[in-house]
């Protein structure tokens, strides 16, 4: 209905899918005429990062007072004719229009929210004339048009301001109260918007010992009032949730005390609570800003739950048992780089003002508070390959790096002096481009190096570390970011730090698959490392398994992300989730009860290594690392054979360590010549190696191999169909062939090598044709088996499909994965004379070691997502 003859905007908003194009039409009609039309959605307008975005785009139209009608119709790819596109059905979605006669208009959803009203009346006893501030963090969680945070706000004399100070003679004095003020422009409609009201007297200037009463109302009238709370005592100010859409208002007090009040339901634990072993989680509130009852009862709530740590240094937390935190000090920012965020020039001064400051408090701790590790950085990458090749001081130190770290000369790279020696992108130069990537990496660990060594100079045994982000397991390639583990736990940190997100990835099993990367980045340094223990979208379950497996694979501090509150302007809250609360607390006082144990033991080194490969990560740093993904999936396969492995890089290889094992599984594309060197005479002496499909075919500087000549191995025909994706999709991925054994048939996805016998080879599985699928046989002294296919990734696809059809669960891990493939490899990997150190009657249960002075620790995580009698 057209108010009035005039010329419009028809706004129109829909979900926008960042890489995918669903155009649509909209029309308008007036008197059986066609005022005008427009195509939407022909490319992407928001450039956010991601999966998609509400979008607002508009169109012209002129009108005459009256009705209008306005079609919608699909349109192909083109926008040109009406059809089907074929893409996922909710990439049309269209949620909202606005019509407006102003050019100057923009329009939001919060436009059409129903109004939310605020007045703050000062108590007797506040202490001083002040204004409450307001700030807080959207229930969207940064997915809606206000992003994560809502702006800052003020309630004084004259209502809601939008001012950072107080206005002149607005402030509020005891007894007096604000005009009203509409807040519901400044959060989300949906979820719980959290709001923080402090009393302040200028800008960053809290007035401790607050006293005012909030009172929310549908208008503007005292008459309208729904909800009043009240703060007072200690502390500057009042946490409260707000959900407009189901008008529900809920202040810092009744979310603690529901949350002591679960807590003190649970039964008596069993165990105790640790002192040594740092289980952590956030805590993002303060006596200095909240309710003094509110602190006390999440305190009370965090130690009935058994942790020993939260994420802050706060001596009140502290002197209430949480004395083995783990805090955040971040250095990677850009006030703290150099020029265009360069790593290599960093801003020293800044650096040492803030980290130096920070260093003095660690040290004044104190014998009794053990900081678990200061974590620089969350998820980093380093610096993208084009800076490299565009920075002046990059450029140099890429040849001082060449020159005096690796000892190159000009020569190495077909150059006759060093001032023609640049990084580059161009992989045609594939000897510059692998010493690029590897210098990306260097400097990223000397950035952090500078970090610790200025902490170190206030406490020599600090433990520092990044959390380091999941490439390694989404994409199989721990370089994709630039971001070396090893090289940064060598040179740059002292402690490991990783999270077991792990979405999409097919089974939660895979922490232990990060912390042992962990662990071997961490051998050389003899450094301690830790986990994030997700709990966001996790089950009670999943929880306590993960906790058991990650110390099985040798953590000695969990941080459980993240407690919250949910009522605080903190991410990724779950205190709120009472369910959790019974698995925290049994698997946090089983832990104490060993913390000995854990704490002052190790892992017993396997026999078995796995290669990690630098080069094969450096040449498919653009894309899912097809056998990143089979070295990830085959570890599970042998983990459920019960053979635990040890990671083992090439730099290491190529250094002798491969006398140190009996048994090495190859799952590589690249291997650097220096490594095969020794891999060779290793494997001719008596060495057993696992040679996966299309592993060891070329070398760090992308040219041939010879690897399996040198083997005596004929080099086959490697073929790649698809790259894998997540391992909770696996179950889409086309079966290329049918590997017959005498187990039974197994899946051969993803890309086919075509092997050929050698002198003495046995044959152990054929595809359809009879060609061999799988042969071992003697090599020198030693034995190779070499596959011609992916069964990781065969393995964990067959776990997919059970997935898909169970029923819910406790767990989102599989209930089951295909036997074939464990009967199978368990023959081959005894015929290695691999034997599981420990025998378990189920493939689920997964079995570790710690060895300690006070005995054998035998930690079990049962995968199967049900109790077992025995």
């Amino acid at each position: 209905d057209v108010p009035r003859d005039g010329d419009y905007q028809l706004w129109v908003r829909y979900l926008e899918i960042q890489s995918v194009r669903g155009p649509f039409a909209l029309s308008v009609h007036q008197a059986g005429e066609r005022r005008g039309e427009r195509v939407f959605d022909l490319k992407p307008l928001s450039g956010a990062q991601g999966y998609g975005r509400f979008v607002w785009d508009a169109m012209p139209v002129t009108l005459t007072a009256g009705q209008a009608t306005l079609t919608m119709e699909k349109r192909a790819r083109d926008g040109t004719a009406a059809g089907k596109l074929s893409t996922v059905g909710h990439s049309r979605q269209v949620d909202g229009f606005a019509l407006s006669d102003d050019p100057d208009y923009r329009p939001k959803t919060a436009d059409l929210y129903p109004p939310l009203w605020v007045k703050a009346r000062l108590l007797a006893d506040h202490p001083a004339p002040s204004v409450i501030h307001l700030f807080g963090r959207n229930g969207g969680g940064g997915s809606s048009e206000n992003g994560y945070y809502t702006g800052h706000r003020s309630l004084d004399r004259r209502g809601l301001s939008g001012s950072l100070v107080p206005r002149k003679g607005m402030m509020l004095a005891a007894g007096e109260s604000s005009a009203w003020g509409d807040i519901s422009r400044m959060m989300d409609y949906h979820g719980n918007n959290v709001i923080r009201f402090n009393a302040i007297t200028g800008w960053n200037q809290t007035l401790v010992g607050a006293s005012f009463e909030l009172q929310f109302a549908d208008a503007p009238d005292d008459a309208a009032v729904f909800k009043r709370v009240i703060r007072s005592g200690s502390g500057c100010g009042l946490l409260v949730t707000i959900n407009q859409e189901k008008r529900i208002v809920r202040d810092e007090l009744d979310w603690s005390r529901e949350a002591l009040a679960a807590a003190r339901a649970l039964p008596p634990p069993v165990g105790r609570r640790a002192t040594r072993f740092s289980l952590a989680t956030g805590l993002a509130l303060s006596y200095d800003n909240s309710i003094r009852e509110t602190l006390d009862n999440e305190l009370e709530v965090l130690g009935r739950l058994g942790f020993s740590g939260l994420g802050t240094l706060d001596g009140d937390f502290l002197a209430r048992g949480f004395r083995r935190p783990r805090v955040g000090h971040f250095i990677l920012l850009s006030s703290y780089l150099g020029p265009d965020r360069c790593f290599s020039l960093p801003n020293t001064n800044r650096l040492h003002q803030a980290l130096g400051a920070f260093g003095e408090q660690l040290a004044a701790l104190g014998p009794e508070t053990e900081v678990a590790s200061v974590d620089f950085m969350d998820e980093p990458s380093s610096t993208p390959l084009i800076h490299l090749t565009t920075c002046t001081n990059c450029i140099a130190g890429f040849r001082h790096y060449l020159r005096e770290r690796q000892g190159l000369t000009p020569a190495t790279f077909g150059h006759v002096s060093w001032d023609t020696v640049a990084p580059v992108t161009n992989r045609a130069q594939a000897v510059l481009y692998h010493w690029t990537q590897r210098y990306r990496s260097q400097v990223f660990a000397d950035f952090f190096k500078r970090g610790t060594e200025i902490l170190q100079a206030k406490v020599p045994d600090v433990r520092t570390s990044v959390n380091y982000n999941m490439s390694l397991s989404y994409g199989g390639n721990m370089l994709r970011n630039g971001v070396d583990w090893f090289l940064t736990q060598e040179e740059g940190l002292t402690h490991g730090w990783h999270e077991d997100w792990l979405n999409f990835g097919g089974t939660f099993q895979f922490c232990g698959y990060l912390v042992d990367f962990q662990r071997a980045a961490a051998r050389k340094r003899r450094q301690q490392y830790g986990m994030y223990n997700i709990l966001g979208g996790r089950q009670p379950w999943d929880i306590m398994v993960k906790s058991a497996a990650e110390i099985g694979h040798g953590v000695t501090a969990l941080h459980y992300f993240n407690y919250g509150p949910a009522y605080s302007i903190a991410s990724d809250a779950n205190s709120h989730r009472h369910e959790l609360y019974p698995a925290l607390a049994r698997i946090n006082h089983a832990i104490g009860e060993v913390e000995d144990e854990i704490v002052d033991g190790t892992v017993p080194p396997s026999r078995i290594a796995m290669l990690y490969s630098h080069s094969t990560d450096i040449w498919t740093a653009d894309a899912v690392s097809l056998h990143g993904k089979e070295r990830q999936n085959f570890w599970l396969l042998l983990r459920h054979l019960g053979l635990p492995v040890e990671i083992v890089a090439e730099d290491e290889v190529a250094a002798g360590a491969l006398a140190g094992y009996d048994i090495l599984v190859l799952h590589g594309s690249h291997i650097a010549r220096a490594a095969a060197d020794t891999l060779v005479p290793w494997v001719q002496a008596g060495g057993k190696l696992y040679l996966g499909a299309g592993s060891g075919l070329a070398d760090e500087y992308n040219a041939p191999l010879d690897l399996r000549a040198r083997l005596g191995l004929p080099p086959g025909t490697f073929t790649v169909e698809a790259l894998p994706g997540q391992g909770s999709s696996f179950h889409r991925l086309k079966v290329l062939a049918s590997v017959q054994t005498e187990a039974g048939p197994l899946a051969a996805v993803c890309g086919l090598h075509r092997l050929e016998p050698w002198p003495d080879a046995e044959v152990l599985g054929t595809f359809a044709d009879g060609r061999p699928a799988l042969l071992a046989g003697p090599v020198g002294r030693g034995r190779v088996i070499a596959s011609g296919f992916f069964p990781g990734i065969g393995y964990v696809r067959g776990g997919a499909e059970k997935r898909q059809a169970r029923d819910a669960a406790i767990t989102y891990n599989p209930p089951e994965f295909p036997a074939v493939y464990r009967a199978y490899f368990d023959k081959l990997m005894t015929s290695f004379g691999a034997v599981a150190p420990v025998a378990c009657s189920h493939p689920l249960v997964e079995v570790n070691r710690i060895q300690s002075p006070h005995g054998l620790l035998l930690v079990l995580s049962n995968w199967s997502g049900r109790p077992l009698e025995s």
